[in-house]
């Protein structure tokens, strides 16, 4: 009885919440790329986006003919999940634009932002829900980037994007790269899987 009563515990939990317990090796393990991200930075801040992916080189790139980019990704970690998109290879090259999905006690903030040269980071897309992530289990991500300069994110099976963000330089993006938030980054992610 004991038992049953953890495995209704944990099932609920699980199911409150948005990570899926589900999703094991046999997802991530068929993913090109396993990404950490770098505990550094200051306190309070995002680690600058490193592991920069080439998108015409990605090799599970499922775009349609409108899309730059249809990519699937896994994420565990309780850490800040943060993918830029950008045009060259180099965060100190801007504008690029980074989607953070951070981690609070009750709820995620989630928002996608354009950075600049001047310190100005505008938000093109902001919104909570609840917290999404887990330090056990993974959560699955599709990114969608159209020709049109549209990006949108979707959460596991969901037919809805949780967010969606236009700008006209989303157009001319060529990498995706990845970041954290400095002594929570023990996150993992995997990237350039299969849909």
């Amino acid at each position: 009885m004991k038992t049953l009563l953890v495995a209704f515990i944990l099932s609920y939990h699980g199911s409150v919440l948005a990570y899926n317990a589900n999703i094991d090796i046999c997802h991530y393990g068929l993913c090109e790329k396993e990404i950490r991200s770098y505990n550094l930075g200051e306190p309070g801040e995002f680690i600058e986006p490193h592991s920069f992916l080439y998108i015409p080189a990605l090799i599970n790139n499922e775009n349609k003919y409108d899309e730059i980019l249809r990519t699937k990704f896994y994420f565990r970690g309780k850490s800040d999940f943060s993918v830029a998109v950008s045009k060259f290879e180099d965060s100190k090259i801007i504008p690029f634009f980074q989607t953070i999905v951070a981690y609070y006690t009750i709820n995620s903030a989630i928002f996608t932002r354009k950075v600049y040269s001047t310190g100005s980071t505008p938000y093109c897309y902001r919104t909570t829900r609840d917290n999404m992530f887990s330090t056990v289990y993974y959560e699955e991500f599709l990114l969608v980037v159209t020709k049109g300069g549209v990006m949108s994110w979707y959460i596991g099976n969901e037919n809805t994007p949780f967010l969606r963000c236009f700008d006209i330089a989303l157009k001319n993006i060529n990498y995706i790269s990845f970041s954290g938030y400095n002594s929570r980054s023990t996150d993992v992610y995997y990237a350039d899987c299969p849909i």
